[in-house]
C-alpha cells in the first residue's frame, strides 16, 4: 500500500510539474551524451568545422610567426610576453627592453589582445584572458605545424613522381598491379656495365651525408634488408616503408634518399603504396584510394645477379656498423611473385661481374 501511494504521488508530480522533470533530464544528461557520441565520449568535429583564425588575431600571429611568415621579433616578445604572465600568480609581464619602436608595437599589441596598464608600467591580464590566449597560441602552432606537414609530403609526392613514376610498359606477371620503374635508367639484360660499381658511389655519398643522422637510420637498414634477402630468394622480396620513414629527416633529406633508391634500381609498386600525381590533395587521393602512408619498394628485376645483391648489401652493413646504427625499420616480406636476377650467359661476363661484386663487397 505504501509503495502504491509512493507511485501514485510521483505521477501527481510529473503531471503537475513536466518542465521540471524535463530539465532535471537535461541537467542530468552528460555533454558527450548530447552531441550525438557514443558511450559517454566525446567525437571531435570534423576538420571543416574548425573556423579560421580572424586575421589580426593572436592566433593568426602565431601562426605566421611558427610557419615563418610575417616580421617575427614583435611577435615573439608577445608570445614571451603571455608566457611570462601565465607563470606569474598575478598575471603580470614586463616587456623586455628592445631597440627602436619595437617596445611600443609590443605594447600595442599586448593591448589589442586584453592586456592592460599597471601603475607600474607592466601589464596585466586576468586568468581567463591568459588560459583563452594560450589556447589561441596553441591552435596557432598546431595551424603551423599541420601545415609544415602537408608541404613535407606533397615535396615526397612530387619527388617520387618525378623519379619513378614511369608505368613499366608490361603488367607484373600474375597481378594487376604495376612496378614504377625509372626513367633515367633503363633495365639493364646484359651486363658489361659497372652499374654495381656505380652503384656502391651513390650509396658512399649518400651515407657520407646522412648516415651520422637517425632519420636514415632506417632507410639504410630497410635497403640492407632488402638487397640481403632478395640474393638468397628466387621470390620476390618487397619492403614495407612508411612515408614518414622518408619525411623524418627534413626536406633536405627527401631528394637524396629518394636518388639513392633510384640508383639502386628500386621500383615503387603502384596499388599498395601507390604514389600520388603533383598536385592531388589528401582528401581527393583519400576518396580515389590512392593515399597509403605504407610504400611498398622491391628489386627491378633482370638488372642485379645474386653476387652483385650480396654485395651491395655488405657495403650498407659496414655503413651502418660505422655509424653504430640502431636496428630500426627493415621490415620485408615475400609478394608471392617470382624475382628474374640478371641472366650472364657468356661465362668472361659471368666471372667478370663476379669480381666486380667481391671488389664492391670488400673494398
Amino acid at each position: 500500500l505504501k509503495h502504491m501511494r509512493g507511485v501514485l504521488l510521483a505521477s501527481l508530480l510529473l503531471t503537475l510539474f513536466p518542465a521540471m522533470a524535463v530539465t532535471g533530464a537535461v541537467a542530468h544528461a552528460s555533454p558527450a551524451s548530447l552531441d550525438g557520441s557514443k558511450d559517454g565520449r566525446a567525437v571531435m568535429p570534423p576538420l571543416s568545422a574548425h573556423m579560421e583564425p580572424k586575421p589580426g588575431s593572436y592566433e593568426q600571429a602565431c601562426f605566421e610567426f611558427w610557419s615563418g611568415q610575417g616580421t617575427n621579433t614583435p611577435t615573439a616578445a608577445l608570445i614571451e610576453l603571455v608566457t611570462q604572465a601565465l607563470a606569474d600568480p598575478n598575471g603580470r609581464a614586463l616587456v623586455a627592453a628592445t631597440e627602436g619602436g619595437e617596445m611600443k608595437e609590443v605594447r600595442s599589441a599586448a593591448n589589442a589582445i586584453g592586456f592592460v596598464e599597471a601603475a607600474d608600467g607592466a601589464l596585466q591580464a586576468s586568468p581567463e584572458l591568459l588560459q583563452a590566449l594560450l589556447r589561441e597560441q596553441n591552435r596557432g602552432r598546431s595551424r603551423a605545424h599541420a601545415l609544415a606537414e602537408a608541404k613535407r609530403r606533397q615535396l615526397l609526392d612530387r619527388t617520387l613522381a618525378e623519379l619513378f613514376l614511369q608505368k613499366s610498359s608490361q603488367d607484373r606477371a600474375g597481378d594487376s598491379t604495376t612496378a614504377l620503374r625509372s626513367p633515367l635508367h633503363p633495365a639493364r639484360a646484359h651486363g658489361n656495365s659497372p652499374l654495381v660499381t656505380a652503384s656502391k658511389a651513390s650509396l658512399r655519398r649518400f651515407c657520407a651525408a646522412h648516415a651520422p643522422q637517425p632519420a636514415s637510420w632506417p632507410v639504410l637498414h630497410g635497403v640492407r634488408s632488402l638487397l640481403h634477402t632478395q640474393s638468397r630468394s628466387d621470390g620476390e622480396q618487397v619492403w614495407l616503408c612508411s612515408r614518414d620513414t622518408l619525411l623524418n629527416g627534413g626536406d633536405a633529406f627527401v631528394r637524396p634518399v629518394l636518388t639513392l633508391l633510384h640508383d639502386l634500381h628500386f621500383q615503387l609498386v603502384m596499388g599498395s603504396g601507390a604514389v600520388r600525381t603533383a598536385g592531388t590533395s589528401d582528401a581527393v587521393a583519400m576518396e580515389e584510394g590512392t593515399c597509403n602512408d605504407e610504400l611498398h619498394w622491391v628489386l627491378e628485376s633482370g638488372v642485379w645477379s645474386a653476387a652483385e645483391l650480396s654485395a651491395l648489401a655488405a657495403v650498407v652493413s659496414r655503413e651502418i656498423s660505422r655509424v653504430g646504427a640502431s636496428a630500426v625499420g627493415g621490415k620485408v616480406v615475400e609478394s608471392g611473385r617470382r624475382f628474374e636476377v640478371r641472366v650472364i650467359r657468356d661465362w668472361r661476363a659471368w666471372l667478370l661481374t663476379l669480381c666486380r661484386a667481391w671488389y664492391v663487397r670488400f673494398f
